[in-house]
């Protein structure tokens, strides 16, 4: 429907010998920043592995807070995405009038090793919204379910306005 979307993924901050580095390359972060401002003109979503903690206006890692800071200029950055953290989390963080959604999914630690639970996002240009679910495919005799609790099933609002 005329809408452009970019989407980067940015690694795990591990050096080769595996320590930390909570807040990733410099040079990876201006790398992301740089293709944020040539794609101008798309909608961006930023995924890394490790984002966030668990809980509504959670807390970045220390990671997912260089990444924000690095890309929050970018006022195509809409959407973060991350994991690493068991179970899931959010959080709502406006830059000069601009909002930018960070959410949490993690399922893995979850029986079974998670039972297939996954994040769907539905994007709704039309009713300026993105509808989130929480879904697993195996669960009910491989009929699947839904989880609905407030974590795992709501909407954020966002105007989907072409750049």
């Amino acid at each position: 429907n005329g809408l452009n979307f970019i989407i980067i993924h940015l690694e795990y901050a591990y050096k080769q010998t595996w320590i930390y580095r909570p807040s990733l390359d410099s040079d990876i972060r201006a790398w992301a920043n740089d293709l944020l401002e040539l794609h101008a003109n798309r909608h961006a979503i930023v995924v890394t592995h490790y984002l966030m903690n668990s809980g509504f206006q959670a807390s970045f890692s220390d990671q997912g807070q260089a990444i924000y800071n690095e890309l929050k200029d970018n006022p195509n950055l809409f959407l973060m995405l991350g994991g690493h953290i068991k179970e899931e989390g959010q959080r709502v963080d406006t830059y000069n009038g601009k909002t930018v959604y960070s959410l949490l999914s993690n399922y893995q630690m979850r029986d079974n090793g998670g039972d297939g639970w996954m994040r769907i996002m539905k994007f709704f240009p039309a009713n300026d919204e993105i509808r989130v679910q929480t879904f697993s495919p195996t669960l009910n005799e491989g009929s699947g379910a839904f989880e609905t609790d407030e974590d795992s099933q709501f909407t954020l609002p966002f105007t989907f306005s072409p750049l």
